[in-house]
């Protein structure tokens, strides 16, 4: 994932609201693409971190 889709994601999950099918395909990811990321949580994982200091 680039680092805007990691920033807009980890925005957009920590909304209640949020549906992770419709992010997933707005973004055009997969749900294991996101997760690998972002937490379901809405936190940044180690991968996610390792990009966005790239």
């Amino acid at each position: 994932m680039t680092k805007a889709k990691i920033r807009f994601a980890l925005a957009s999950m920590k909304e209640a609201d949020t549906g992770i099918q419709e992010l997933c395909r707005e973004m055009n990811i997969s749900k294991t693409t996101l997760y690998r990321c972002v937490t379901k949580t809405g936190e940044i994982t180690k991968e996610g971190k390792r990009v966005l200091e790239m």
